[in-house]
């Protein structure tokens, strides 16, 4: 997230943008945002009022767990929106914006929770994928409805 170039984006100055924050976390009595000199992220309450889930999958996982059912939670959940970035390398994925990643492997921060979402059979081995997501005390609804729908789509 970057208010700067959502300044640009909307032909306004980034202090407005700064300051029109503000002013809706003020009426809300909420703070949607975690301000600092180098990074904006989303709070819980803030991800609560975005209907997006943000996940970052490796293109294996995302080609046999979720590419084969994205289209029936879409069509299950029309007002959740979901943006999926394709890559292979193991990073923090709170940090980086996502709400939810998928990887191969069960190695996960002391912050997070891993769920078994499948697994793959090769070299006569078998390699599980997971679910990781931020541990909170109240999962977003539009969390909870993706990774309970990933996890019952995939255990059939």
């Amino acid at each position: 997230m970057n208010f700067a170039r959502a300044a640009a984006e909307l032909g306004v100055t980034p202090t407005a943008v700064s300051r029109t924050i503000k002013a809706m976390e003020a009426q809300l009595n909420v703070r949607l945002f975690n301000r600092t000199t180098r990074s904006v992220s989303l709070t819980e309450a803030g991800s609560s009022l975005n209907s997006t889930v943000r996940v970052n999958s490796s293109y294996v996982a995302y080609r046999m767990l979720i590419e084969p059912y994205i289209e029936a939670f879409l069509a299950s959940f029309p007002l959740i929106h979901v943006e999926i970035s394709l890559d292979n390398v193991l990073g923090d994925i709170v940090n980086a914006g996502f709400d939810i990643g998928i990887r191969m492997g069960k190695r996960v921060q002391n912050d997070m929770v891993a769920r078994q979402l499948g697994s793959v059979q090769h070299s006569g081995m078998d390699d599980a994928f997971h679910l990781y997501y931020p541990h909170r005390k109240h999962m977003p609804r539009k969390l909870r409805a993706f990774v309970d729908f990933m996890l019952n789509a995939n255990a059939a």
